[in-house]
């Protein structure tokens, strides 16, 4: 494990530059197609309101503008034959129907500390994580999964699969960070950057738990990595978090995705359909991935307790990928 990321805001850029795959895939997360768009007028209502909002205080601005960026429902592709429906962004589909985030197991936190000691941090630094600036991640907002988007063993199995990293919500896996008038920009991408390495770090420990024939980088970065996007009164700043592997130690990346400009209404729009785009890809790719993982964990645990036959499984990547 070592400090590359965590302290480094460069790092992330030039590593997801050598990285293709990974980053075709977030640009298809980010920017896929949606079956209805922000309209202009609402844009319009978005820049009014952020017009009197240039001297409030972080948590007015945030109460005041996110109903504009995430809405309680939204479009979505539906296929006729899946009585769940299709969200996943970008995908061509029969029919669109009107659907709720919270509904489809959606789950959030406000201004919730993560779990203590949430953060990476080498074993073998001897100073402390203050000294470096690393402080516990504190997220205005967290999105993740209600627990009931599981069934009651999966509950019970999360409870050492994948501990709660916010308390109340399942496998955080895209944090929103606000700053005011005062605020600045970069306290808020430093925020991130912690936020962002705690998320991919709880989901790597986890899927540590389940044995794998193998585990590739693809296999890790879809399992892990994890959103963030930071706000302030002229821009939104999205970013990509993730881990690699580097010369026998792990490194906690983050790149900028996109930047948004909010005094243009095309970009307020695209800021919109990036954060639905997100949501529903965790809603959808990441929330059937988790599931996979615990249903995996709890048959492998009940082999080793000897509660099934044969030796324990140890299932191909392929496997799982197959829902992602």
């Amino acid at each position: 494990m070592s400090l590359v990321g965590l302290l480094d805001c460069a790092a992330g850029k030039v590593r997801l530059d050598q990285r293709p795959s990974l980053r075709n895939t977030v640009q298809q997360i980010v920017g896929g197609s949606r079956a209805s768009c922000m309209k202009p007028e609402s844009a319009q209502a978005f820049s009014k309101t952020l017009s009197k909002l240039q001297r409030r205080n972080e948590p007015t601005i945030a109460e005041r503008l996110m109903p504009f960026l995430v809405k309680r429902d939204r479009t979505v592709s539906a296929d006729e034959e899946d009585d769940e429906g299709s969200i996943l962004s970008g995908k061509e589909a029969d029919k669109s129907t009107l659907r709720s985030f919270e509904l489809d197991h959606l789950d959030w936190s406000i201004d919730k500390d993560f779990a203590r000691a949430s953060v990476p941090f080498p074993a073998a630094e001897t100073r402390n994580p203050s000294d470096f600036g690393i402080k516990n991640p504190k997220p205005d907002i967290a999105y993740g999964f209600e627990p009931y988007a599981f069934d009651t063993q999966q509950q019970k199995a999360l409870l050492t699969f994948e501990p709660e990293l916010s308390g109340g919500i399942i496998s955080p896996f895209f944090v929103i960070q606000w700053k005011g008038f005062a605020g600045s920009m970069q306290t808020a991408k430093d925020q991130a950057r912690r936020d962002g390495a705690a998320m991919v770090y709880s989901r790597r420990k986890a899927t540590a738990r389940i044995s794998l024939t193998s585990e590739s980088p693809n296999y890790l970065d879809l399992a892990s990595m994890a959103f963030t996007c930071v706000i302030n009164t002229e821009a939104a700043h999205l970013h990509i978090h993730w881990a690699e592997e580097a010369e026998g130690k792990t490194d906690w990346l983050m790149a900028v995705v996109k930047r948004y400009h909010l005094e243009e209404d095309d970009n307020i729009r695209d800021l919109r359909r990036a954060l639905h785009n997100i949501l529903d890809w965790g809603l959808s790719d990441r929330l059937a991935l988790v599931k996979s993982q615990v249903d995996l964990y709890q048959e492998q645990a009940a082999l080793a307790y000897g509660h099934g036959s044969g030796p324990a499984k140890r299932r191909r990547v392929g496997d799982i990928n197959s829902v992602v």
